[in-house]
């Protein structure tokens, strides 16, 4: 009804077993409506591209970001989206997702994906420095703003870690590296150049 191309929701979290004290207050596990992921994800589609092997981008086979990579592709070239504020998926959280070391991973991860996007999206090598540096505040911002607060809201401490792991990954992916999260576990390369096709599996 609404004529969008895709439509986002919230999701909620629903943990197996009962979350550590640092978790409450923090919405590490939650994901907001307008976030652009597959998570809780409808889409028309006669929007995607035509060919199939230009949906889901190659180059973030073993990193992750390929919905939000496609996504983002799909809003520089004309589509709608929608959000659905009351289309609310709960996703089950296993034990091994509660630890900060996943939410170290979690924010590294992060920062490797947006660099690459950013890449693909301003290939001019200035356009990618300026956003590149603002990416890097905008993260920096947020951890100093976490540990400010963090005396009456001790998840914040382990958000700032997180935002700072963001910005370590920010880093490495504009240096060239870039970590394995899927697949090749603990591997770490120089990126290689974008495939010329996309890959219709994604991760």
């Amino acid at each position: 009804d609404s004529g969008g191309d895709f439509a986002t929701g919230p999701v909620e979290p629903h943990f197996s077993v009962p979350p550590p004290a640092w978790v409450a207050g923090s919405r590490f596990f939650h994901v907001d409506a307008d976030c652009l992921g597959t998570s809780n994800l409808a889409i028309r589609t006669a929007s995607l591209p035509q060919d199939e092997e230009d949906w889901f981008n190659p180059l973030f086979n073993f990193t992750g970001g390929e919905d939000p990579e496609l996504l983002r592709r799909m809003l520089a070239q004309g589509a709608l989206h929608v959000i659905a504020e009351d289309a609310v998926v709960r996703e089950d959280v296993p034990p091994e997702r509660l630890r900060r070391r996943y939410i170290w991973r979690r924010g590294l991860r992060d920062g490797v994906v947006a660099t690459m996007i950013l890449r693909l999206r301003h290939p001019v090598r200035l356009s990618f420095l300026i956003h590149l540096t603002g990416a890097i505040l905008g993260k920096t911002g947020y951890a100093l703003n976490h540990l400010f607060w963090s005396a009456g809201e001790p998840w914040r401490v382990i958000a700032a870690i997180a935002d700072l792991a963001a910005v370590a990954g920010i880093v490495a992916a504009a240096l060239g590296l870039r970590p394995s999260f899927y697949g090749r576990k603990g591997k770490t390369g120089k990126a290689r150049s974008p495939a010329r096709r996309h890959s219709a599996t994604g991760g």
